[in-house]
């Protein structure tokens, strides 16, 4: 499957996954690098997740812009990991004082 963006294994991982899923768990993919766009296919694949962990991934735009598009892309998301939180420039987060804001924003999407 090949899906504009998105990275091969990603691409086809998604394109067979239920619509129904609840939740999904990218920990295992270790390191992958996530895009918007992978992100966006993903909400529409799968429109009623509730639960995604995104542990270990790390970003190629910035963490707020993938938050932005997880908020706007899938209404019934209730648990979101994003623990390493892949540091660095491409993710908008490069000290603690970034990650801090970024747990604040979190927190705020919700409201």
């Amino acid at each position: 499957t090949s899906l504009p963006g998105v990275n091969a294994t990603i691409a086809h991982t998604i394109s067979v996954l239920p619509p129904t899923l609840r939740s999904l768990s990218f920990r295992d993919a270790g390191g992958s690098w996530i895009k918007r766009s992978v992100l966006e296919v993903l909400a529409d694949r799968c429109p009623g997740l509730e639960a995604l962990d995104l542990g270990f991934s790390k970003v190629s735009d910035p963490w707020a812009a993938c938050l932005d598009t997880l908020v706007a892309r899938l209404p019934n998301l209730l648990a979101l990991d994003i623990s390493y939180a892949g540091y660095g420039a491409n993710a908008g987060i490069e000290t603690a004082a970034d990650f801090d804001a970024l747990l604040v924003r979190i927190r705020r999407l919700r409201e």
